[in-house]
């Protein structure tokens, strides 16, 4: 039988791309920047924000990623309600850097993480997209804005129609900012909030206002002083930055923490790697109210660092991190509990996720969304990504092949 030349390198071929293929996986060739297999639909590294559009279930993610599947995304992506990405979402090249914190409020998505521009423009550490992905010129912060990572961007509710800001940052347009400032939704630097002296002494991982007057603040990270004040971890703040006379400063935690939401009727839920709050037990999850007090103690919390929450409306908290178990239960990195610390009932993910959640989104009709590391969810590779049904289990409609 004769093979003609080409015909052997046609057989060849194919043979390697049948071998490099399985289950829709196409295994990246290794050595490079990116070792994590490409997955049709899925982005090719860790998932580090997630923001959901209620009013018609398009999903926002950031992270470290710079492709979804075969697409370029660098940083950035939307998946439209079907779970189909948008491959015309991200404009030219994208960010430059990693996208770290999503907020999508009044039909505006606001990113923060630590690049310098989108598409050759926008600002350094938080510009804001419209919700097809076009650089929004509206927002036009000073040219030299944040000098270091946004960790979080939260609504201001008092005053409203302002944003809170934190992270490792020591400047804002070449002002002193240490770690937290609030901003003009146009990027103008609020000055009317803000410390007495110099702010926090190290990292602010997150922020939340409450809903009620007078609006308390929380903020939460690794700092252990706030306008040299000694506060472990956490800091209790007036709607001018400045510290509640309110609180002592027996108001910390024993170690970091990492997010924080505001719930309902001023209770806070915050989540890190602490095991107590006002020398009394709080392991890994704690409620508290707005007067400082230890509202829902968790005494037998997670095993492990939580690095994510969310809240949902129907009183869930959606908690990822580094855990496998809580309380008896083997959660696999990510949960459902309660306001009151238990699990709930229908939502285990015993057989859940390979490595450590980054992210985590809630809606209203308690779908849950988490973003991470992992690449697997049980034995189904879902790289980084994934959409869990009101039963924890793994909704496989969501993400779909582009």
């Amino acid at each position: 039988m004769f093979f003609s030349f080409h015909s052997v390198v046609l057989a060849i071929a194919s043979a390697m791309l049948l071998a490099a293929c399985s289950n829709g996986i196409f295994q990246s060739s290794g050595g490079g920047s990116n070792p994590d297999p490409i997955v049709a639909g899925f982005p090719n590294s860790t998932v580090l924000a997630i923001a959901v559009n209620s009013a018609n279930g398009d999903v926002y993610v950031g992270g470290q990623f710079t492709s979804i599947g075969s697409f370029d995304s660098p940083y950035i992506a939307r998946y439209l309600s079907s779970g189909h990405l948008d491959a015309n979402f991200v404009r030219g090249s994208g960010f430059n850097g990693q996208v770290l914190s999503l907020l999508l409020t009044n039909d505006q998505l606001y990113v923060g993480g630590s690049f310098t521009n989108y598409n050759g423009g926008g600002g350094s550490g938080v510009t804001r997209l419209t919700l097809d992905g076009a650089l929004d010129t509206a927002y036009n912060p000073s040219a030299s804005n944040f000098n270091s990572d946004v960790l979080s961007i939260k609504p201001s509710r008092g005053p409203s129609n302002r944003l809170l800001v934190v992270g490792a940052f020591t400047t804002y347009a070449g002002i002193q900012n240490l770690r937290a400032l609030r901003l003009h939704t146009d990027g103008a630097l609020d000055t009317g909030y803000g410390p007495v002296g110099v702010g926090f002494d190290g990292t602010v991982r997150d922020i939340a206002q409450g809903g009620q007057a007078p609006f308390p603040i929380i903020a939460v990270g690794d700092f252990n002083s706030y306008d040299s004040v000694p506060f472990d971890y956490i800091t209790f703040l007036q709607t001018n930055g400045q510290i509640d006379p309110g609180f002592s400063t027996v108001n910390q935690f024993d170690a970091q923490a990492n997010a924080v939401e505001w719930f309902q009727n001023d209770v806070f839920f915050v989540v890190g790697n602490f095991d107590d709050f006002n020398s009394a037990s709080t392991i890994k999850i704690a409620g508290i109210t707005a007067s400082g007090g230890n509202a829902v103690p968790f005494a037998s919390g997670p095993n492990a660092t939580v690095r994510s929450l969310a809240v949902s409306t129907g009183g869930n908290l959606y908690i990822g991190g580094d855990f496998t178990n809580l309380n008896t239960d083997v959660p696999q990195y990510a949960a459902a509990v309660n306001t009151n610390g238990f699990i709930v009932g229908n939502f285990l993910t015993n057989v859940g996720f390979n490595l450590p959640v980054e992210a985590a989104a809630a809606t209203s009709d308690q779908k849950a969304y988490f973003g991470g590391q992992f690449t697997t969810f049980g034995t189904f590779p879902v790289a980084h990504f994934a959409r869990l049904g009101t039963d924890g289990k793994l909704d496989s409609t969501f993400p779909l092949q582009p």
